[in-house]
């Protein structure tokens, strides 16, 4: 009953449609939902078959009222009720067909398909057509005949209505889904297959089908399921089955090509939803397919069909490629039939014999249509790739090299044949339709379009081409940094990418770089050849510039991988197309660049030496700019007369006439419409491109043209500028009448300037020029003139003695004279700069731009100016010339420029703090105007813009430094200290560029400079002093500074001799001409100059003699070379400062003499002439320099004991010191207001400024120094006290200064009150001494004055002073300043010599190898450092706390004894310290017995005595030398020690405690415990009464006689009687005036161990050298020996001939050792010995000692090889000292000469006595071995040993 309501509302037109779907939902719910099948079924299939007919008349009838439009819009629309039948209907079984139609369920289902197709819902149409066709196809098989005729017509009728559905859903906007198409087409073809229709009527419907599929798709499948595609095959499966029952022989060829074609399309379906087996399958069913079918029917098919199947395989390959293409999993086949570059090569195969079936009666165009869009959809997954790989040398699915484009290149060519086919068959068949000639147009314009196409496909190839050849050439450029497995690896990849299929061509080119360039030409050629022969009129224009463009790009890399004939020809091409797409278009010619090209072409033509063509190309690029106007354009204008420039230099080189004799004038004369104005700007920039380049030809060419081109204008100014050029010229040739041409230019514009007819600025600039001109040819002049001047070849540092005379460094007449006429020189650049400042002012006021804004020549002209007077000492016209150009350039500012503008203002700031001009004004310089722009920051990277903001980056730090600078001079020292920190962390310091290594020279300099102020506090007193010195340190001890100024010094000195290695300061004549007009050049000049002033002075302080003469020495050279007057007086002031100290006083005066006659001839001493007064008047610095000359003179004559200096060859300008301040306060004024006028009007003028400085204020106390010292001299001592109180209260009045050479001064003069004290009370001279004159205070306040870093020889005469007043108050104070006081210039040498292999170590500069090495204050595990951390700390006071440290760091059994003679040469000092006891030290007056003066008396006598020919003679003298040298050692231990001689004895062995407390238990009342102590461990070496004679010196006067003797009886009962002599060691330190005597050998050292050491430092130092515990052990098998290499020594080679034989030794007998031999042996071998003349030193010298990590402990059994020279006041010297700095741990080495037998017994019974066996102390058989010398004296106590005991061990 339900039901037929049910189907009654159905059928009511007003009824709710949604209540009605509800009510059918409910009542078919136990089917649709259940699922299950009861015996209801029936009823239920009935109801739904009503119910789907009436929802169908219903639909129907509707549509027929007109209701069509809006059913769709009924909810729930009826098609939705009989999907609910449907659905019903499919649950339950078939439903038995009606009586009356056996199909009725089937027509249903048709009729609601095309209801549903009508209201647009395919999906639910599809469904049912697909139901119907099913049940249709299941009962057709079983069915009568009659119904089976009715089924294959509702088969056909399906087929019909699916078909036109599809068609007409695929030509509406909204397209349903492809996939559903595909349905639909698939359901319709298998009914119609189904009802019996042709194949071929089937198959290419679904081949059609198919293509548009894919096409709709964009050639990437849906990842929808492919049940639509399973399906589509099974139809295809379906057609071949029906195929081969009807046609035994199998398919026909063309039906075949069409079922493979869909194979393919299937495969590729599958490959993309990632099922990789059944794409591969399928792909495999279509080949199999081919190759069976295909074959087995050729021999009888038509054409047709051949080409047909021919397609088919083409097709195929095709889509394989495709697919490798396109990363499938069919790419990845393991198999080799899928690599791409078998399916390209058998792709070109397939397409090539396509192409040859095809015939005139060929007409398939489907087959061919197929075919090329197979190509295109190739051409397109190509382009795809190369865009996702971002280059076509990235695709990695398809290799490509020179076979693949080969590939390509045929397949292209075979793809436009075929389409060519394709349009003529097309238009024939048009023909045949009856369309006459209408299709003439279309077919024009196809043909074009196809030339087109071909054109583009080339044009891919090109570009192909173009990125495997540039990615070629980076492979190679990787391939030469890469190792060689790496590279062999990838030529392995590089093979197999390139690896061809089996069967393949054998004759197919090698792909190599030469192979693609084979290939470019015959690529462009054909895309010529079509473009010019072949293409038909409707190619556009556009097609040129393309063809152009691809050619450009192809040349540019050809050229870069060094193609570069190819290149020239490819891109002469490329311009010829791109001239051919531009001709009559000036626009197009900007647009592609046409000149830019042009100039490309002839720059490469240039390079194959092709100059003709390129000149014609040149000719026509002139002819290009000028059309379109780009020679008015300067940037590209300078392009152009660049690749002029540049063609005819190499035509000059090369001697090509006809290019030569053309010039860029030649081009632009012919040109029509070009100004005067235009042609001379051209010619002008030619101009500037041939002086950049340095090309004189091309210059006086061109200036030649210019003068032509001014002379026709009028341009008077610019045709003399010319002239300037021209004179310019003239002088590089080295004309000698340069300077009278550059005269005759300033008349003419001298002239110029009084008919006022030009304009003012620029002739002022002309005239300024003209004058710097005639200047630098004076200067040529004066160097020419030094070069002719005969000179001595320049000395070694090691030969340095040798040329200390007059003779070698002293000016030859004529030298003198050149010198004094750099006055002429300057004279001439005085006027430039006026000039140059008059300009200044004329823009200035007038505003006048004209050129300035560009003309950079001037700014670099007046620069070099300012350097050039800077280094002549003339600073205030410098500051002139710089305030000029600061003006300009203020006045207009340019970018070029900025550089220049902020280093002007830098010197100049520099410049006026050194004159003397208060820190806020001389700052106020630095900062350029509001208005400007100011410089980048410092911290900002400098590679970011290129040589312009390296430049700026440059001048900022200029400016940092020339702040620091001021900031020093100011006192102002942790503001420059933080402005250097920020400067040489710049990381434009770390730059390879020469203006980088400049200013790390410079800060390194001005760090130097700092390091040596003292601190801005006051003057602590003596109790300060010495509270600061007993203080606890809160730290390790290290040094206060990193680096010291020496180090920093050298450190700079080095940069700027890396700088100027292969620069022009020292090469040839033409090299010096350029120097001296560049910046660069002067700026270096001044650099180096510096710094070997700095260097030769930071020696000098160090006491360094040797080094800083060597260094003055180079200064002076090359200040004579570049003749500089007031340098070379510097260096010959240093010269006689340093030969002072070592004693030549001679020399010292000669140079003297020179410096004076340099300085004024004409001086006179009483009554200085005006000429003197404008010289010191001229400038501060010759003021200084005069200031500096007198005093000199002044000390020189207090050295050699005169108040003036003899010979009137040198004038002293003042006879007393008074008249130096007389100078300063009489030219102080005059020079104060010039530095007045220069400073303008930014500052108030608050005077005095020069007298003010501390150059000045530090000669009056040099004054005072002079005086006080003429005073002690005088035996004075009252007026020497007088005037250094006076001193002092100065001293105290500068308060916060900190300029270390007052405080040195300071230091001398407390030093002289010291010693006036000590002498006063000595001599008992009766003088009022005020409580404050203390010896002990002054010494002290001199102590705190030396530091930080002071002249090393002042420190070491303080602390022996403070050592020889202290030694009774405070024995461990004394104690202390006696070890500061030993070897200071050792000190500073090693520490020197250390930072030097650290650097060396790290291949860093020595402050960062010292930084990498210490951090925070914490002290470095390597040895090296830890030896650099044991010298004591020279830049702040060293407290006592570091000597008692280094003391405790000796072994126990260790004893140091330091012997000194206090300054005043009244007392021996002896020190005996060691570890855990404090310092004894006593002070022993000495005898008048000189003990030294014998001891050097006696050595004369022995070398004398060697020239004695009588045999007999010979040996009484000997032997009579020897009894006097061992009375000489008897007498230095009598009667200079005395008791005292227990002082240097080494400590017994075992604990003596006990017996030191019984005897002090004895001695308790009047004796301290530690001479007790000594008495105990040294017993043995005093007799009773020198006991007594030393307890009474140490005891008071409560200890009787009696009691010492008991106290003598008491030791003598305790201890052993008959004890041997200790063997524990001494370490012997003597001072500089007693090293050179025998110690060891005085009575009762000589069976001792004894040992030298310069200082307690170096002990501790050699201590971490050695490194594990500081022992040196040997290993004699590990030995390295030189045995008479002069061969000259016949005897000592035959008595050590053993040295051959012993195993593990090495060496030469014979022959000289290189140094490089040497270095080696004392690096790696234990022991070295040395049986020669001398020290070795001439194969192996002190300077390269310093480098050497010696390890080897070494015996120099030469003469003297131990002898230590002594020059003057200085320091020793020696080569042992440089093998200790090196770090050997032991020497034997000769005091004195020696005799070779003699001294041959001694080395041979020590080697055989200390090597004989293990843990042999070297310094017990050095003793013992004297006594086998016949002359135990004379040879025996000649050898001694420096170092640390050494022991063997084997």
């Amino acid at each position: 009953m339900e039901g037929e309501r049910i189907l009654r509302c159905v059928k009511s037109p007003n009824v709710d449609t949604n209540d009605l779907f509800k009510s059918v939902q409910a009542y078919l719910g136990p089917v649709l939902c259940g699922g299950g099948r009861d015996t209801k079924d029936g009823k239920y299939g009935k109801f739904s078959l009503k119910l789907l007919k009436e929802c169908i008349e219903r639909s129907q009838q509707h549509e027929e009222g007109g209701g069509g439009e809006n059913r769709a819009s009924s909810p729930p629309p009826l098609l939705d009720l009989a999907t609910l039948a449907i659905d019903c209907l499919k649950k339950l079984s078939s439903p038995a067909p009606s009586r009356g139609d056996r199909l009725l369920f089937e027509k249903l289902l048709f009729n609601f398909a095309r209801e549903c197709f009508s209201a647009g819902q395919y999906d639910k149409g599809t469904s049912a057509s697909l139901l119907a066709f099913e049940r249709l196809d299941s009962s057709s098989s079983s069915s009568s005949a009659t119904l089976q005729t009715d089924v294959v017509g509702f088969l056909k009728q399906l087929f019909n209505l699916l078909w036109s559905e599809a068609l007409k859903a695929e030509e509406t906007a909204s397209s349903p889904d492809p996939d559903l198409l595909l349905n639909m087409k698939r359901v319709a073809l298998s009914a119609a297959l189904r009802a019996g229709l042709q194949l071929d009527f089937v198959l290419p419907r679904a081949l059609k089908a198919d293509t548009k599929y894919t096409k709709s798709t964009a050639g990437a499948p849906s990842p929808s399921p492919l049940h639509h595609r399973q399906a589509f095959h099974s139809l295809l499966v379906s057609c071949l089955s029906v195929s081969q029952s009807s046609e035994q022989d199998g398919l026909p060829c063309k039906t075949l090509g069409l079922y493979v074609e869909e194979l393919l399309r299937f495969s590729a379906a599958l490959g993309a939803s990632r099922c990789a087996k059944d794409a591969e399958r399928v792909a495999k069913e279509a080949s199999t397919l081919l190759q069976s079918h295909g074959s087995g029917r050729r021999g009888g098919c038509s054409p047709e069909s051949i080409h047909a199947c021919r397609s088919a395989r083409a097709i195929m390959h095709a889509t394989e490629l495709v697919t490798s293409l396109r990363h499938l999993p069919l790419a990845s086949s393991s198999t080799s039939d899928t690599h791409p570059a078998k399916s390209l090569e058998e792709l070109r195969r397939a397409v090539e014999q396509v192409l040859s079936s095809l015939s005139d009666k060929t007409t398939d165009l489907d087959a061919i249509g197929r075919l090329c869009d197979s190509i295109d959809l190739l051409v397109s997954a190509l382009e795809s790739q190369r865009l996702q790989a971002g280059g076509w040398s990235k695709v990695k699915c398809l290799p490509l090299s020179r076979k693949s484009i080969d590939h390509l290149r045929a397949l292209f060519g075979s793809y436009a044949q075929l389409k060519h086919r394709l349009l003529a068959e097309m238009v024939r068949q048009a023909k045949g339709r009856g369309g006459g000639d209408n299709g003439c147009g279309s077919m024009e314009g196809a043909e074009a379009a196809l030339t087109c196409k071909h054109l583009y496909l080339l044009n891919v190839l090109q570009e192909m081409l173009v990125d495997l050849l540039a990615s070629s050439k980076e492979r190679c450029v990787e391939g030469d940094e890469k190792g060689e497995e790496e590279e062999e690896g990838e030529e392995g990849e590089e093979e197999e990418d390139i690896e061809l299929p089996r069967g393949s061509s054998s004759h197919s080119p090698v792909d190599t770089k030469t192979g693609l360039i084979a290939l470019c030409l015959p690529l462009l050629e054909e895309s010529r050849e079509i473009l010019r022969v072949c293409a038909p009129p409707g190619v556009p224009e556009e097609e040129h510039r393309w063809l152009g463009g691809s050619a450009y790009n192809l040349g540019v890399t050809l050229h870069r991988c060094g193609a570069r004939a190819e290149a020239v020809r490819v891109l002469g091409l490329a311009c010829e197309e791109m001239g051919a797409w531009c001709s009559g278009k000036e626009g197009r010619m900007l647009e592609v660049s046409l000149l830019e090209k042009q100039c490309l072409l002839a720059s490469y033509q240039r390079e194959l030496a092709l100059h003709t063509k390129a000149m014609d190309t040149l000719m026509l690029a002139t002819s290009t700019a000028a059309s379109t106007g780009l020679l008015e354009d300067p940037l590209r204008r300078c392009g152009l007369v660049r690749q002029w420039a540049g063609l005819r230099m190499a035509a000059l080189d090369s001697g090509v006439k006809e290019v030569e004799e053309r010039t860029f004038m030649c081009a632009l004369k012919p040109l029509k419409g070009i100004s005067l104005s235009t042609v001379s700007s051209c010619l002008e920039a030619e101009l500037k491109e041939y002086k950049e380049r340095e090309c004189d030809g091309g210059v006086v060419r061109v200036v030649e043209e210019l003068m032509e081109v001014y002379r026709c204008e009028g341009r008077v100014l610019d045709r003399t500028r010319m002239l300037t050029e021209q004179a310019i010229l003239n002088r590089k040739k080295g004309d000698r009448h340069a300077i009278e041409f550059f005269t005759d230019i300033i008349g003419i514009l001298e002239s110029l300037k009084k008919s006022e007819k030009s304009n003012s600025y620029v002739l002022a600039n002309q005239l300024a020029t003209a004058h710097f001109w005639k200047a630098v040819c004076i200067y040529d002049q004066l160097m020419e003139r030094c070069g002719k001047i005969a000179s001595p070849p320049p000395p070694s540092p090691d030969e340095i003695t040798a040329v200390e005379g007059e003779e070698q460094l002293c000016l030859a007449p004529e030298e003198g004279k050149v010198l004094l006429s750099t006055d002429s020189m300057m004279a001439c650049l005085e006027v430039a700069v006026e000039h140059w400042h008059t300009m200044s002012r004329t823009v200035v006021q007038n505003h006048k731009t004209g050129d300035f804004s560009h003309d950079w020549t001037t700014f670099e002209l007046m620069t070099v100016s300012s350097y050039m007077c800077v280094v002549q000492h003339r600073p205030l016209v410098a500051i002139k010339v710089l305030a000029a150009l600061a003006q300009i350039y203020e006045a207009v500012p340019s970018p070029s420029l900025q550089a220049h503008y902020h280093n002007a203002l830098a010197l100049k700031a520099r410049l006026l703090s050194g004159c003397g001009v208060p820190a806020e004004v001389a700052e106020c310089y630095l900062e350029p105007p509001s208005s400007l722009k100011a410089p980048p920051s410092s911290s900002s990277p400098v590679s970011s813009g290129g040589r312009a903001r390296r430049a700026l980056v440059t001048a900022t730090l200029h400016a940092k430094l020339s702040l620091a600078a001021i900031k020093l001079s100011n006192d102002e020292l942790d503001a420059c200290r933080s402005l250097l920190t920020e400067v040489l962390s710049h990381p434009h310091l770390s730059s390879c560029y020469p203006s980088s290594y400049v200013l790390q020279a410079r800060a390194k300099l001005l760090a130097a400079s700092l390091l040596r102020h003292r601190p801005p506090s006051p003057l602590l007193t003596p109790e300060q002093v010495l509270d600061h010195l007993e203080s606890t340190p809160s730290s390790s001890l290290l040094p206060h500074f990193a680096l010291t100024p020496l180090e920093l010094a050298m450190d700079a000195l080095r940069l700027l001799q890396g700088v100027v290695g292969g620069d022009a300061l020292k090469k040839g004549e033409e090299a010096q001409k350029r120097a001296s007009v560049e910046v660069r050049g002067w700026e270096l000049c001044e650099g180096l100059l510096e710094a070997l002033k700095m260097a030769a002075e930071m020696h000098w302080l160090c006491g360094m003699v040797r080094e800083a003469y060597y260094y003055a020495r180079e200064g002076l050279k090359l200040a004579r070379s570049k003749a500089l007057r007031y340098w070379t007086i510097t260096f010959y002031l240093i010269l006689a400062k340093v030969l002072v100290v070592k004693g030549n006083l001679p020399t010292a005066r000669s140079f003297l003499c020179q410096a004076g006659q340099l300085f004024d001839p004409s001086l006179s001493p009483h009554s200085p002439s005006e000429a003197f007064h404008k010289v010191v008047q001229s400038s501060p610095a010759h003021l200084q320099q005069c200031v500096d000359l007198l005093t000199a003179v002044l000390h020189l004559a207090e050295e050699e004991g005169e108040e003036e200096v003899g010979g009137a060859s040198l004038p002293p300008p003042l006879v007393t010191p008074q008249d130096l301040l007389h100078l300063i306060s009489t030219c102080s004024p005059a020079l104060d207001q010039r530095l007045l006028q220069l400073c303008g009007g930014r500052v108030s003028p608050k005077l005095p400024w020069f007298s003010t400085t501390p150059s000045c204020m530090g000669v009056e106390l040099e004054v005072s120094l002079l005086q006080a010292r003429a005073f002690s001299r005088a035996g004075d001592p009252g007026k020497c006290l007088g005037v250094c109180r006076q001193a002092f209260g100065q001293l105290k009045r500068q308060g916060q200064r900190t300029d270390p050479r007052c405080w040195q001064l300071g230091a001398h003069l407390y030093v002289v009150a010291g010693a006036c004290v000590v002498a006063a009370k000595e001599t008992k001279t009766k003088i009022k001494l005020s409580k404050q004159d203390d010896a002990g205070e002054y010494f002290l306040m001199a102590f705190q004055l030396c530091f930080p870093f002071s002249s090393a020889l002042l420190l070491r005469e303080t602390c022996l002073w403070l050592s020889s007043c202290m030694a009774e108050a405070s024995p461990l104070l004394a104690g202390h300043f006696l070890s500061l006081g030993m070897q200071l210039t050792l000190t500073h040498q090693a520490m020197y010599s250390i930072g030097q292999k650290l650097r060396k170590r790290n291949t860093t500069d020595t402050a960062d190898a010292i930084a990498t090495l210490q951090r925070d204050g914490a002290v470095d595990a390597t040895p090296a450092m830890k030896a650099r951390q044991s010298f004591p700390p020279l830049g702040t006071m060293p407290p006592v706390a570091y000597t008692r440290l280094a003391l405790d760091s000796l072994p126990l059994s260790w004893i140091l004894c330091t012997l000194a003679v206090d300054p005043g040469e009244r007392y021996l000092l002896v020190m005996r310290a060691g570890r855990e006891r404090d310092p004894l030290l006593v002070r022993i007056a000495l005898p008048e017995q000189n003990i030294p003066e014998a001891h050097q008396q006696c050595l004369m006598s022995s070398k004398d005595s060697l020239a004695i020919r009588d045999k007999k003679k010979w040996w009484a003298v000997r032997r009579e030398l020897d009894t006097s040298l061992e009375t000489l050692c008897g007498d230095l231990e009598d009667c200079w020690l005395g008791h005292w001689k227990c002082l240097l004895v080494g400590k017994a062995p075992g604990d003596r405690t006990s017996v030191v407390d019984r005897v002090y238990e004895q001695l308790r009342q009047g004796v301290g415990r530690k001479w007790v102590e000594l008495l105990v461990e040294t017993w043995g070496c005093l007799s009773q009464e020198e006991v007594c004679q030393l307890l009474g010196e140490v005891a008071d006067s409560s200890l009787t006689a009696a009691q010492k003797k008991q106290a003598y009886s008491a030791m003598e009962d305790l201890l052993s009687p008959d004890a041997t002599p200790s063997h524990q060691p001494t370490v012997l330190v003597a001072s500089h005036t007693l090293q050179c005597l025998p110690w060891e050998s005085i009575p009762v050292l000589r069976e001792r161990a004894v040992c030298r050491m310069p200082s307690l430092a170096f002990v501790v130092a050699h201590r971490h050298m050695l490194g594990h515990d500081g022992c040196g052990l040997v290993n004699p098998l590990n030995t390295f020996y030189v045995l008479n290499p002069e061969k000259n020594l016949p005897k000592t080679e035959k008595c050590f001939e053993w040295f051959t034989k012993e195993p593990g030794w090495e060496g030469l007998v014979g022959e000289e050792p290189n140094d490089s031999l040497l270095k080696t042996a004392l690096e790696q071998h234990q022991l070295y010995i040395y049986c020669g003349h001398g020290s070795g030193g001439k194969y192996l010298s002190a300077d390269q000692l310093h480098l050497v990590h010696c390890k080897a402990a070494s015996v120099l059994m030469g003469c003297s090889s131990g002898r230590l020279a002594v020059h003057g006041s200085a320091d020793p010297s020696g080569v042992v000292l440089q093998y200790l700095i090196s770090g050997c741990p032991a020497i034997v080495a000769n005091l004195w000469d020696v005799t070779d037998e003699d001294i041959d017994r001694y080395c041979e019974c020590l080697l055989d006595n200390w090597l004989s066996g293990s843990n042999e102390p070297l310094l017990k058989h050095t003793s013992s071995a004297r006594s086998v010398c016949k002359l135990k004296y004379l040879i025996g106590a000649s050898p001694v040993v420096y170092g640390i005991p050494v022991c063997t061990s084997k």
